[in-house]
């Protein structure tokens, strides 16, 4: 005999039946062994994700069907002026990290390439702005090195793509137009990626690395560049391009493996084109972790003697400020995973960092005041270093998992409804008009996340929230912010006044969250820090209000002769 034991009982259908399949191996040959794991392997990831999509379709149908109307005859009544019981996830307690849904069960199961999420960013809004023209290069080496990643410990950093495009702004095709290779120092083991894509050999993931799959969060279509123990410097990614061929920018996107993966992304590329180093410290936006927008970053091949780029400090060259340059309020503080704080202050969290920089502003609404089915705002605003709005538009912003109401089919099919995302930043926010406010369907169990990014970093100084009015209960209630997934800021958001409230008065809804310390911006905005005991308390008893019973001045006793 040559083989005894025991095998599993078979389930009795063929639902499971895969899974009750017993393997027998028969050699010791360490290289079939391993072929044979990573074939095991790549077929639980492809069932994984088969499930995957089936959850992440059922959830989003879910969260656009069956829901009440968002007219004036279908609102859900709730008492003026008060403040609901906000709708909270399942679980009862609101996420301090990084919100990972978007990383698996949703954004990662869609096809190769394709959104998930409707998005107001156009194909238009992530074309490349105009720029200078680019000072032709006939063929030559362009030489790619990871500097830092944005993860300060990884061992690899990675990117999820590369298109090299000629001066006419065509992309370029590998293999006939350019080569790409790794050029490294010491040889590194062979990447578990490589060889469940289709290849034994660590020089197949170049070819991942140029494939038209960009737009993903499925790590089979991204790199991670080994780095020398040694040395700690990263191998570099050699592109020679052939004889006649013009080359004229990059785009990189950045690695993109979920919210906590993107954090192995290169942060500091050093870019050398024939030989003459073209940016000593390029410094590359960090992957969303999700596909809600177009990450996509342009890398100019223009030398440093042409002066393309501004010079940052201790002559790092970037496109935009960089993330350590100082600000006047004082030093800005450095983004880590968990935010960071500048120096305590008055009237603020103490985990407030103070002027927090970085590509990619993120809101998470993570409950509402008390509607079960929609989420809104009027408008936000961004401030700058010097008190200045920052200006952005559609092709800045995003959100998930639905863009807005327009996503949910009833509503299509009467003709769409005016409440999108660009209702966000018209500058009319203090309204009961809801042709200037934003909506979109909510799930207690599905935080609603906002994203604003930019090609430039930004440094904030305030963040301006206008919450829903129309129907005040589809507000707010509890957020969280972050930049570039560091978590900045979290807590609560007033409720929006109701009509009669504010029949008398000048409308202002405002409510501020400060990242400074400067003290005229403190005392400005001291009206619209909003504190959780500012919320008055009115109990109901069968819709009678009743009155709150007051607390005795003069304490009991607590013996029986009252001594």
């Amino acid at each position: 005999a040559i083989f005894k034991g025991e095998v599993l009982q078979a389930p009795g259908t063929t639902e499971y039946a895969e899974d009750y399949c017993e393997v027998l191996l028969f050699s010791n040959d360490e290289p079939l062994l391993e072929k044979i794991d990573y074939y095991f392997m790549a077929q639980d990831a492809r069932d994984k994700e088969v499930e995957e999509e089936m959850q992440a379709n059922q959830m989003r149908m879910s969260m656009i069907m069956d829901r009440p109307g968002t007219s004036d005859g279908c609102k859900a009544a709730v008492p003026r002026g008060d403040r609901a019981t906000p709708m909270m996830p399942s679980g009862g307690m609101l996420p301090t990290q990084s919100v990972m849904f978007a990383s698996g069960a949703l954004a990662g199961t869609f096809p190769a390439g394709a959104q998930p999420f409707q998005s107001i960013a156009s194909a238009a809004g992530s074309k490349r702005p105009p720029r200078a023209p680019t000072k032709p290069s006939n063929g030559g080496t362009v030489v790619l090195e990871a500097l830092s990643c944005w993860d300060g410990s990884a061992a690899q950093a990675g990117l999820t793509g590369l298109e090299i495009y000629d001066v006419e702004g065509q992309v370029l095709d590998p293999g006939t137009d350019f080569t790409i290779a790794l050029e490294q120092s010491v040889a590194p083991e062979v990447d578990l990626r490589a060889s469940i894509t289709g290849g034994g050999q660590y020089e197949q993931l170049m070819t991942i690395l140029v494939d038209p799959c960009n737009m993903t969060v499925d790590p089979n279509h991204m790199v991670l560049i080994p780095r020398d123990g040694d040395s700690g410097r990263w191998a570099r990614i050699v592109v020679k391009m052939t004889p006649g061929v013009n080359i004229g920018h990059l785009r990189v996107w950045n690695y993109n493996d979920g919210v906590d993966g993107s954090f192995s992304g290169i942060k500091r590329l050093k870019v050398s084109l024939h030989g003459q180093v073209v940016h000593s410290g390029f410094l590359l936006r960090k992957a969303p972790g999700t596909m809600c927008f177009d990450f996509g970053q342009e890398v100019e091949l223009v030398s440093q003697e042409e002066g393309a780029s501004p010079k940052g400090p201790e002559g790092v060259v970037s496109r935009g400020r960089n993330i350590s340059t100082p600000n006047p309020y004082g030093a800005a503080a450095a983004l880590g995973r968990s935010g960071s704080s500048g120096a305590p202050r008055e009237a603020l969290s103490p985990l407030t960092p103070n002027l927090p920089s970085g590509f990619i502003f993120k809101l998470v609404m993570h409950a509402t005041l008390g509607c079960p089915h929609y989420i809104g705002l009027n408008g936000l605003e961004l401030y700058d270093e010097n008190g200045c709005v920052i200006e952005f538009d559609a092709s800045n912003v995003a959100a998930e998992p639905v863009a807005s109401i327009n996503d949910m089919p009833d509503v299509a099919a009467r003709g769409g409804d005016v409440r999108t995302l660009d209702k966000l930043y018209d500058a009319l926010n203090d309204t009961f008009d809801d042709n200037h406010m934003w909506l979109t369907p909510f799930d207690p169990d599905t935080p609603t996340t906002l994203y604003i990014h930019f090609r430039e970093p930004i440094t904030i100084s305030m963040l301006k929230v206008w919450n829903y009015a129309k129907t005040p209960n589809r507000g707010c209630a509890a957020c969280s912010v972050y930049m570039d997934d560091a978590l900045l800021f979290e807590g609560d958001l007033r409720q929006s006044p109701s009509r009669t409230d504010s029949a008398a008065t000048l409308l202002d809804m405002c409510q501020s969250i400060l990242f400074s310390q400067d003290a005229d911006l403190l005392a400005r905005e001291a009206n619209h820090i909003f504190q959780p005991g500012d919320v008055k308390l009115q109990l109901f008893n069968d819709n009678v209000p009743v009155s709150c019973p007051k607390t005795p001045t003069n304490r009991p006793g607590t013996s029986v002769v009252g001594q």
